[in-house]
Order: structure tokens, then sequence, then C-alpha cells
């Protein structure tokens, strides 16, 4: 049997309340919906093995003694489950002897009787926050904690099961998310072999009509849209919106790692992990089938007035390369002054060596100077995977005496510098600057090149 709604669940209304005042005094959430407040729902969807009921949902900032960040909202929703699947009658033999075979004077001879039972079939949810989602504004997605299960009377988040028909099973999740503007709410459950189920908890009719994507492309696994760039002090966030459209699979991806920003087809900019970004899309990330995923990559502001591509590398995927303003032309690289051809795997163009006596306020030690190598390396294969570049090991500038220069941590603050171990996406280049720090009266100066799979040493000098 249901629960009766309007009864327990005022009773339940009144006990939430309470516990958030507890926790804090109640205020404004996004000037539309209030913490602490239960906002009836009453709506049932069903598929073909279930039907599910959300009777309410609320806003809270605390769950038992698990806080939520300054920045951050717990959405609890109460939910009713009930196995629709109907049982099967089916008809089972059931022999009887008959006959005085038990004295050895005769052969039993069986008589067959059948019996009709009814068979049930379990519905089971291996795991819930694989399989349910709370889409917030059209464009967030949330998934289930595990602070579900501090509730008081938490969905189990392992092993759902409703064993037979009409079998119930009442409890609540909770999602953390954001503290934003909420304008819609929709729960969103797959199940791609008995269908999946929607129910909208709010939608405003006010809501504000979305400005459209500016580019979308698609390769085996994704579909990815781009909003927009948002300076933000020293940094760009790239506005994007991802979906899966791996056969109706979920993808789970370290996203920001295989994203990267391209200024004049040539130099390289990561993906920065910072934490006060909203709706990050830095880290492991998880897209859906059907539902686009908004948020933002952020990286080091480039010069605007270059010609800027944002390149997405995924795995044993169709690389896709977006052009974000595309009415600046590339600005091309100077003739290189030599150039190593590292087998099958690289190309290295080597476009000069210049000097310097100060670098971003850095001055050298006494009787040294800065020279700065100018480089591209491009990733040849085009199916091989990432070239990992390890530039510490791999450029070392020698002098007349054999002396060798290694690079200068120097190189980690100029704009152009790259890490000592360097992601080169294949069937791409990579334009990178390399400081050492040389003596004054240096006189012959040769780059040694330990390859992949060969070792070059090549005289170049310095302007």
């Amino acid at each position: 049997m249901k629960r009766d709604k309007r009864k327990k669940g005022f009773t339940t209304l009144l006990i939430i309340i309470l516990i958030a005042a507890a926790c804090f005094p109640l205020r404004a959430f996004a000037e539309r919906v209030e913490i602490g407040k239960t906002y009836w729902v009453e709506k049932s969807e069903k598929n073909r093995g279930i039907e599910l009921t959300v009777f309410d949902y609320q806003l809270k900032e605390c769950i038992g003694e698990e806080e939520a960040d300054s920045d951050e909202v717990f959405i609890v929703i109460s939910t009713l489950w009930q196995n629709i699947i109907p049982p099967v009658k089916k008809e089972i033999s059931k022999s009887k002897d008959k006959g005085v075979g038990g004295l050895g004077f005769g052969t039993p001879k069986p008589q067959e009787q059948t019996q009709e039972v009814e068979l049930f079939t379990p519905y089971l949810v291996r795991n819930l926050p694989d399989n349910m989602y709370l889409i917030i504004n059209n464009k967030h997605i949330a998934q289930i904690g595990e602070i579900t299960n501090e509730l008081s009377a938490p969905l189990p988040l392992k092993n759902l099961t409703l064993p037979e028909y009409e079998d119930e099973l009442e409890g609540a999740i909770a999602f953390r998310t954001y503290n934003e503007e909420i304008n819609s709410l929709l729960l969103v459950f797959f199940d791609f072999d008995q269908g999946h189920i929607q129910i909208p908890l709010m939608e405003l009719s006010e809501t504000k009509e979305e400005i459209p994507a500016l580019i979308t492309q698609e390769n085996e696994y994704l579909k990815i849209s781009f909003y927009g760039i948002k300076p933000q002090g020293d940094i760009s966030l790239i506005d994007l919106g991802v979906e899966s459209v791996s056969k109706g699979n979920v993808v789970d991806l370290d996203f920001g790692r295989n994203v990267f920003l391209i200024e004049d087809g040539l130099y390289q900019y990561e993906a920065q992990e910072i934490e006060e970004i909203p709706f990050s899309l830095y880290g492991f990330t998880r897209f859906l089938p059907h539902w686009e995923r908004r948020g933002y990559l952020a990286f080091r502001i480039p010069p605007t007035q270059k010609n800027l591509s944002l390149l997405v590398n995924i795995p044993r995927a169709k690389p896709l390369s977006f052009n974000l303003n595309p009415s600046i032309p590339i600005s091309l690289p100077p003739q290189p002054v030599d150039t190593i051809v590292d087998g099958e795997i690289a190309k290295i163009d080597i476009l000069g060596l210049t000097r310097a006596s100060m670098i971003k306020g850095q001055y050298p030690e006494k009787d040294q100077q800065y020279l700065i190598l100018d480089i591209i390396t491009h990733c040849t294969p085009l199916d091989q995977g990432n070239l990992i570049l390890q530039s510490e090991k791999q450029f070392i500038l020698m002098d007349q005496s054999g002396n060798k220069y290694s690079i200068s941590e120097v190189t980690q603050t100029i704009s152009h510098g790259i890490k000592s171990e360097q992601i080169i996406p294949p069937g791409t280049a990579l334009r990178f600057n390399l400081v050492y720090e040389v003596p004054l009266n240096i006189q012959k100066i040769i780059l040694y090149y330990r390859g992949f799979t060969l070792e070059e040493n090549i005289p170049i000098e310095a302007k």
C-alpha cells in the first residue's frame, strides 16, 4: 500500500524543517527556492519494470553532521519504487505413483498431475548512482552522493531490489550541486532494457532562452559544443557543452587532460585545475546520452589578437578541432635554422637561439646569461597515441669544452615554456621555448638532442 501522502507527508515536512532550522537559519536560494522548504511534486512515471513516484524535494545546507560548502547545496528527493512486472502463470507437472510397487509385486505407474504457479520477476538496480541523475536548468548534471546514506530513510545505493510484483520500496536520495538560480529540475532514471523514466520536479515558465552553441562537433564518443570564452582574472574560461553519443552509454573521462587551447596552430595551453570554478569539466567527469553537460575549462589567457583553436584529443577517438576566432589569421612561424627527423615518430624544427639578460624580472648569476631556444616538435604518427616529450633529458646545450647546460627553472615562468614532461597529441605540433643559463663568454654552442630513435649534435648560433 502506498502511504497516506498528505498525512504522513505533513509530519515529514515538520521534521525536515526543524532539522534544517537547527543546522542553519533559512535563507533565500537564488530568489526562487528556499533552503529548508519542502516542495511537493506528487508525480509518477513508469517503464516496463517499475513505477517511480516522487513525493517531494527539499534544498538543505546540511545532512546529519555533513555541511555543504559555501557555494553548494544538497537537494534531497523523496521517492517510492514499485515493481509492476506482472507474474507469469505457468503449469508445472507433478508425478504421483499408482500401483503396488512398494512390495515388489508390481511396477508403479506414474499419474501425471499439473499445478499452476506464479513466477515473479525481480527488479534490480545494482548501482543506483550509475542510473539516476538530476538535470538542473537543462544543462547541469548532479549525481547521487554517498551523503544519501546519512539520511534518516535513504534508498539503498547498491542492489536496490523489488523481488515481486507490487513490492514497494520508499526512500530518499541526495544530490550535491552548486548553489545557482534554479529554473528547472528533472529527475532522470536510465534503464536500457525496460525503458528510461523522466520526472519533472520543477520548471518555471519564464525560463530565459539559452544562447545557441557557436560550434558543434562530434566523434565516436562525444558531441561537444563551444559556447564562448569568458575572461576571469588571469585565466580564460572556455564554455563547453558535452554529451555522450557512445551508443547510449555514459562516458567517464579525464576530460580536462585531453583538451588543449592552441595559439596560432602551435603554442599549446593545458587546462588548469582551479577549485574555485563552478561546473568545472576538469578531472574525471561523467557525460550522459541525450543530455548535454555544460561546464568550463580554465586556461591561462593567451594573446587575444592571436588565432585560437581548441583541440579535443580523446584516446581511441577522432580528434576534434574548434577554430574559436577564425577571423584572425594564423601567424606563420619563422623558417627553421635546422630540422631533425626522428624516425617516424617526430620532427623537430629548430627556429633559433636568442640571448637575454633578464626574463620576467629574474636575472642570471654573475657572468652568466640566458639563452632562449625556440622549437617546434611535430608528433608525426596519426594512430599511435600521444608523444611524451621529456625536454630536460632530450634538449641539452653544450659548449666548446663539452660542458653541458640543462634547462633553467626560469622556463616555467615564461609564456611559452613547457613542463619537463609534455604531451603532444598525434598529428599535431607544439611550439615552445626552453631557457638555459650559460656563461657570458661561451663560444661554440651545440644543441645535443637525445631523441626517440637517434642522437644528434647540432651547432647553433645565438643572436
